[in-house]
């Protein structure tokens, strides 16, 4: 959560997100990292149900099931002239920026040679322990990297509704990212944006029909799943190679 005394000036609300999420996930990493697979998911799932129950319960501090909210929708200032952030077209591109610029730092680790040996750490962790990196290390730094950026994601999403609810840290809310994920491609850098994309578009159109819209984009979700296995982008990746290989 980020105080709303802080809200006033929207820099120290976005470097509160990034350094609250750098330290959570420094300290869940280091007792997460240690397993793998299938251990490794549910001890983060703990974690996160364990902050949901602290969160819930701590109401003199959080506020409890109502959250953190009250707060004044801050006035962005660039050089001369101010924008108010309360007008959703211009919060819109100035998350966009926001979003552009650490898409475009995530992009540069993944190519770097520390995300080729997490490329490597992916394919066969026990191979690239045998030349003597330390593999816990590095899956700790990507959870650290992985952490650091949702909390900046959580603190653009807390000023756009105005309040900072514990309900962003139920097990569902995490699942959301995952499945995005596994319907827009895991292999691919922008799989996740067009999965985030398409996930959120079925939400918007399923919602205006139907008050029980979870069950019916449940349907769509395990359908788009089984018919890109690779994800979308994925699987027309893949499609698009195989016909230029024909040719």
């Amino acid at each position: 959560f980020i105080l709303r005394d802080i809200y006033p000036c929207i820099w120290l609300a976005l470097f509160g997100g990034l350094v609250l999420g750098f330290i959570s996930s420094a300290l869940i990493g280091y007792f997460s990292v240690k397993l793998d697979e299938i251990y490794f998911a549910m001890l983060t799932l703990g974690f996160g149900m364990m902050f949901f129950t602290l969160v819930h319960q701590w109401r003199s501090f959080t506020g409890g099931s109502d959250g953190i909210s009250g707060f004044p929708m801050p006035v962005l200032t660039l050089f001369i002239k101010k924008f108010e952030l309360s007008n959703p077209r211009i919060y819109y591109y100035f998350s966009l920026f926001i979003t552009t610029i650490a898409s475009y730092i995530l992009y540069r680790i993944i190519k770097s040679p520390f995300g080729l040996i997490l490329l490597s750490i992916k394919e066969n962790s026990e191979r690239v322990s045998f030349t003597g990196i330390n593999v816990r290390f590095y899956r700790w730094l990507s959870f650290v990297f992985a952490g650091t950026f949702a909390g900046l994601a959580g603190s653009l999403f807390s000023v756009f509704d105005r309040i900072a609810s514990p309900t962003m840290l139920h097990w569902t809310k995490s699942a959301e990212p995952v499945l995005m994920t596994i319907l827009g491609g895991a292999n691919i850098f922008f799989g996740p944006f067009l999965g985030a994309a398409v996930f959120f578009f079925l939400e918007d159109i399923i919602t205006k029909y139907t008050q029980s819209w979870m069950i019916f984009l449940g349907f769509i979700l395990l359908f788009l799943v089984i018919l890109f296995p690779e994800g979308i982008l994925g699987s027309i990746i893949k499609f698009l190679k195989k016909e230029d290989n024909e040719r």
